[in-house]
């Protein structure tokens, strides 16, 4: 069961109208010109992805965001089609200015096409709020990405630590902006227990998930 590093607290469903007045509240909290609504369409896959683009070319979207870069469709080019890469769509530019209805709507769009995700980018490219109608930590507002077996593997960046890269201790060789190719196995004894994970070599968010062993054995027992 997922749960929020945050609270602690399991992540629980949410529907449509109480995303809104989230998004709503977030929009009143950053008083900014204008924000991103997006949704994630793609996670971790291989290729150049160029029909996506055509296909959000074609549906007159003009945005997308590749690997965490802001890209104007009409600028797009094929990706290292042997890399893993992330796109997301900006759905809609709002501001506060925007009704309520036409908010409402971009909203709905967005999770339709985030199957159920979406999240809010500032101007720079900023993630400000993530908007989740399966996986929202109702004590915080905060919600999650959907996992996949990678959040769990601390060979794979979107499961290892960040502070110590999978490894669960921390090593000189680190320091360095780009490790050489020497082969560091002789120096492992001489790491740091990584202050953040404390050893177990995954990120918070993989961490925060639990299996539900108490009521596995209550039920049993029953």
């Amino acid at each position: 069961i997922q749960h929020s590093p945050t609270s602690g607290e399991a992540v629980v469903s949410q529907s449509e109208s109480q995303l809104q007045k989230r998004l709503q509240k977030v929009l009143k909290e950053q008083q900014a010109s204008s924000l991103y609504l997006c949704a994630p369409l793609i996670r971790g896959r291989k290729g150049h992805h160029e029909p996506l683009a055509n296909w959000a070319r074609n549906h007159d979207y003009t945005m997308l965001r590749i690997d965490g870069q802001l890209t104007e469709l009409s600028k797009f080019k094929k990706l290292d089609r042997y890399k893993e890469h992330d796109i997301d769509l900006i759905v809609s530019e709002l501001s506060t200015s925007h009704s309520q209805l036409s908010t409402s709507q971009s909203l709905k769009e967005a999770l339709r096409l985030g199957k159920g995700s979406a999240f809010l980018l500032s101007s720079e490219g900023e993630l400000l709020s993530r908007l989740s109608t399966k996986r929202t930590d109702l004590a915080t507002g905060e919600a999650f990405p959907e996992l996949d077996p990678k959040h769990f593997s601390w060979n794979s960046p979107r499961g290892w630590c960040p502070t110590c890269r999978g490894y669960g201790q921390l090593f000189e060789w680190m320091s360095q902006e780009e490790e050489s190719s020497v082969d560091h196995l002789d120096d492992f004894d001489d790491g740091e227990t990584c202050p953040d994970c404390q050893g177990a070599r995954l990120n918070e968010l993989s961490r925060a998930v639990r299996l539900p062993l108490n009521e596995r054995r209550t039920s049993n027992i029953e």
